[in-house]
């Protein structure tokens, strides 16, 4: 089962990690960051002011390919 159709309380490490393997790339509702920015706020706004989404903390997207 994909992440964007489980509950939050039941995403496990696991799922996560089939997720990333996936190389889902990012977009409008799904972001990767290998730290927490410092924007935080700003990043957590606008994805709840617009159509929701999923930040993958601990990842690094790929700046090529997006992914």
């Amino acid at each position: 089962m994909s992440l964007w159709y489980k509950q939050p309380e039941d995403i496990t490490y696991q799922d996560i990690d089939a997720f990333c393997l996936q190389q889902h790339p990012e977009g409008m509702r799904l972001d990767y960051k290998l730290d927490v920015p410092t924007h935080l706020a700003k990043l957590v706004a606008a994805f709840a002011n617009t159509l929701g989404g999923i930040i993958i903390f601990g990842v690094e997207a790929d700046k090529t390919a997006n992914k």
